[in-house]
């Protein structure tokens, strides 16, 4: 269904966008930049199993875990429902 009627859709506002503050992703997210030549280091004084299990977290953790997709949107829509679009914390969601 559309609407048009300016009876039903004159109060309503397009509301401005919110840009990313500074600092928003040091605050939000970490940096680990993992170089093969430091991996491989890391890992030579390690055992076969301890190795593999480095190798995996490095490699494949980040890959295999489907369940987490889609958390932090649900997590938005909630904060939507419970503190409104212009809530700092609102926010902070929709930039994740």
């Amino acid at each position: 269904m559309l609407t048009w009627n300016p009876e039903i859709v004159s109060a309503f506002r397009q509301p401005g966008l919110s840009s990313v503050p500074q600092g928003f992703l040091a605050e939000n997210f970490e940096k680990q930049i993992e170089l093969m030549e430091s991996l491989s280091a890391k890992i030579s004084g390690m055992g076969e199993e301890e190795a593999e299990r480095e190798v995996h977290r490095v490699f494949v953790d980040g890959l295999v875990y489907e369940a987490r997709t889609g958390i932090y949107s649900n997590l938005h829509s909630a904060s939507l429902y419970e503190r409104g679009y212009d809530h700092p914390e609102t926010v902070r969601l929709a930039h994740m």
